[in-house]
């Protein structure tokens, strides 16, 4: 029976990574079904109708090896500069995504604050970018600043980049396209304590944050006194859960039962203002009831 396959040549050596047998697909991020070309191997039968594996596999590897070459172009980088109110922020990870929000290229900024992806990115007409500080489950910057998508638009996490950020357009070139900056400013705060129902405190439950329309935009972790803190915050209205491998029922900040695919608003809303700490959102885990895992039953 023929089986069917795709080759991605993947690299760090600057160049663009390909999908066979000439579809630029960078860090793999493309529609490899819809833009490849499978390559179809088709097995050797035993003359004596035993189960010939062993032939089957030197005819697999046979064909591949043949006419399935790829040879990687150079692309284009994309470099900036990330500062706090004009100083230079080390440590900074830059995330460019493509146009379907995929991270398809990152930079870290050195002491002078200054970031750059490898020559990798496809460039030229209709290639076009967005670059955010944070990617959908990471943040890029740390220290209690607010991370953005560029061009100066909040993206404090999950914040959809292309639906939020300014398309950065890559024509041909060799140099890298420069000033695609960033100027974070320091954000708000909210921390509290994990307990038990019975008492102590508990470690290692994470607790995150959803804006009001639902998206994640951080989290923390307690620690072994049970406090955690969140920062990097734009003013707004947040609600926040808990989610815990404890045996513990998770909660919604207001005390409401959160199961795995609890709606996070329907807890208590959270207010920040400024750069200011609200304290004091709290959660005192129960006990999963013993003969209903989620008490509701």
């Amino acid at each position: 029976m023929p089986l069917s396959y795709y080759v991605l040549i993947r690299n760090n050596s600057g160049l663009i990574d390909l999908l066979f047998p000439n579809a630029p697909c960078p860090a793999g991020a493309c529609n490899i079904t819809a833009v490849g070309t499978p390559i179809v191997l088709s097995a050797l039968r035993s003359v004596d109708g035993r189960n010939a594996s062993a032939q089957v596999a030197q005819s697999a590897v046979a064909q591949a090896s043949a006419n399935v070459d790829l040879r990687l172009p150079s692309g284009r980088a994309i470099s900036g500069r990330v500062t706090r109110a004009g100083a230079a922020l080390a440590g900074v990870t830059v995330y460019i995504y493509n146009a379907t929000g995929s991270v398809v290229a990152s930079g870290v900024t050195d002491a002078l604050g200054d970031w750059a992806t490898s020559g990798s990115l496809p460039a030229g007409a209709g290639n076009s970018y967005y670059a955010a500080t944070t990617s959908p489950s990471q943040r890029g910057a740390s220290g209690g600043v607010i991370n953005k998508a560029w061009n100066n638009v909040p993206c404090m996490l999950d914040c959809g980049v292309t639906s939020v950020g300014t398309a950065i357009a890559l024509p041909a070139g060799v140099a890298p396209l420069a000033n695609i900056n960033f100027d974070l400013e320091l954000g708000g705060s909210i921390s509290g304590t994990v307990r038990a129902s019975l008492g102590p405190v508990l470690s290692l439950v994470s607790v995150q944050l959803f804006d009001s329309s639902g998206r994640n935009v951080g989290s923390g972790t307690s620690d072994s006194l049970g406090n955690y803190q969140i920062d990097g915050l734009v003013p707004g209205s947040y609600f926040a859960r808990t989610s815990n491998l404890l045996g513990l029922q998770d909660l919604l900040f207001g005390g409401a039962i959160c199961g795995a695919n609890c709606n996070p608003l329907n807890g208590n809303a959270i207010t920040v203002s400024g750069v200011a700490l609200t304290p004091a959102i709290d959660f005192n885990l129960p006990q999963t009831d013993p003969l209903f895992k989620n008490g509701f039953e």
